[in-house]
C-alpha cells in the first residue's frame, strides 16, 4: 500500500471517541489483536488510531522486518499529520534503516524536513526517491517547491517542467510552474502557464487570480482591465480573498 502525499500535510485531524481494547487472554485473541493492529496501522483512519495500532505492533516484537518497517513508516506519517515532526523523523529514520530504498519513507521524511524548513535535507530525500523512481511526479513537485524556498528557481523550473511533462492535464502543475516563472521574472511564460492552468481547470481560483493579475498589471500580457475583471470576478465568486482584493483595486481605479 502506497501512502498518498499530495494533501496529507494539511489533512485535518479527526479524534475518535475513546475506546478500550480488551486485553487478549489466549493465543487466538493475541493473533486476532495483531491482525487488527496490522490493518489499523496502515489504514487511512484518524492519526491517533494509526499511531496506537502501529505502536502496539512495534512493541509486540513479533513482527517481521518488513512489517516493522511498515509500522514505523505509517506511524511516522501519522505523527507528521499531527504536527509531531521530531517523532515523525525518528520513525522514518527507523523505517529507512530497515529498508534504505523505501520510496514512501523518503517521501514522508522529505515532507517533514520541508515542514521544518530544512530544505536541504528535504531535497536530499527527494533526490533519493528520484534515483529509485526517476519519473516520480510527487518527488519532482516537492523538490521543486523546496528549491523555490531556497530561491534556486532554475532548479525548481527543471522539476516543474518534469511535473508538467508527467501530468500534462494537471492544472496545478502548470500553475506551480507559472509561479516559478514569475519569481524568475519571466512574466510572459508565467502568464502562458496560468492560461493553460485555467484552460485545464476553469474554476481554479489560484490560476484565475494570477492570470487576472497578468491582464491587470500588463506583465507578460497586454493590459486588459475587462478581461482581468472577468477572471477576478470568477475567482472572487469562489470565495478567494486575494481575488476580491484585486477586484476592489481594479474597481477603485476606474
Amino acid at each position: 500500500m502506497r501512502i498518498s502525499f499530495a494533501l496529507v500535510i494539511f489533512v485535518g485531524v479527526i479524534v475518535p471517541c475513546a475506546f478500550v481494547r480488551a486485553a487478549p487472554n489466549d493465543a487466538h485473541d493475541t493473533a486476532r489483536t495483531q491482525s487488527n493492529d496490522a490493518q489499523d496501522c496502515v489504514s487511512s483512519g484518524p492519526p491517533d488510531a494509526v499511531i496506537a495500532a502501529c505502536t502496539r505492533l512495534i512493541e509486540s516484537r513479533q513482527s517481521s522486518a518488513a512489517e516493522l518497517g511498515r509500522a514505523y513508516l505509517y506511524r511516522g506519517a501519522a505523527e507528521r499529520n499531527k504536527g509531531h515532526l521530531d517523532a515523525a523523523v525518528r520513525d522514518e529514520d527507523a523505517a529507512l534503516r530497515l529498508d534504505p530504498k523505501s520510496v514512501d519513507a523518503h517521501m514522508v521524511r522529505g515532507t517533514v524536513h520541508g515542514m521544518r524548513k530544512d530544505f536541504n535535507a528535504a531535497i536530499g530525500d527527494f533526490d533519493a526517491v528520484l534515483q529509485i523512481e526517476p519519473n516520480n511526479l510527487e518527488a519532482h513537485a516537492y523538490r521543486g517547491a523546496a528549491y523555490v524556498q531556497k530561491h534556486e528557481i532554475e532548479a525548481a523550473l527543471r522539476d516543474f517542467d518534469a511535473v508538467a511533462r508527467l501530468d500534462p492535464q494537471s492544472s496545478a502543475a502548470f500553475y506551480q510552474r507559472g509561479m516559478a516563472y514569475r519569481l524568475a521574472g519571466q512574466h510572459d511564460r508565467a502568464c502562458r502557464d496560468f492560461a493553460t492552468a485555467v484552460q485545464l481547470a476553469p474554476d481554479n481560483p489560484l490560476a484565475l487570480t494570477d492570470l487576472g493579475a497578468c491582464y491587470l498589471d500588463g506583465l507578460g500580457l497586454e493590459k486588459d482591465p475587462k478581461r482581468a475583471a472577468e477572471l477576478l470576478s470568477k475567482a472572487a465568486q469562489k470565495g478567494f480573498p486575494p481575488a476580491k482584493e484585486m477586484l476592489t483595486r481594479l474597481n477603485q481605479g476606474k
